[in-house]
């Protein structure tokens, strides 16, 4: 639980029958194609009113984030910060199941900027490819 700006941010498990609506406005928000329940995995994290996450495991040891979606309404400080809640919860899940890196894809500069920000790898092609490394320190 953060406070930013007199809001609180409480990250918590996605909830898909309770969460599922929220996201898709805010894909149509983003003029975005909105999700059906199948698409999504069972990990996935939100933080109330500003962005969700899920974590799409494999079988093999490298496991993607994915799905990231923002409420546009948000502010832009509060979305980082929050994003970035999700994303060390990610990593955490993932490495406690095992794996050995978290990718993720994204053609949003933004994305890339504050992926780089927060020492995560990026490779910039059409598409930037994301890459946590779990247990480097």
């Amino acid at each position: 639980l953060k406070v930013y700006m007199q809001i609180e941010l409480k990250l918590r498990e996605f909830n898909k029958d309770k969460d599922l609506k929220t996201i898709n406005n805010w894909y149509s928000d983003w003029s975005m194609s909105e999700l059906p329940q199948w698409f999504l995995p069972e990990t996935g994290y939100i933080v109330d009113g500003v962005c969700a996450a899920f974590m799409y495991k494999t079988d093999s040891k490298v496991a993607y984030m994915e799905n990231v979606i923002s409420n546009p309404k948000a502010p832009h400080e509060v979305r980082a910060i929050a994003l970035k809640m999700i994303g060390n919860q990610i990593f955490k899940k993932a490495e406690e199941l095992g794996f050995k890196a978290v990718l993720g894809w994204s053609k949003n500069k933004s994305v890339t900027k504050q992926s780089e920000s927060n020492n995560l790898k990026v490779s910039k092609f059409e598409y930037a490819v994301i890459v946590k490394l779990l247990g480097d320190k």
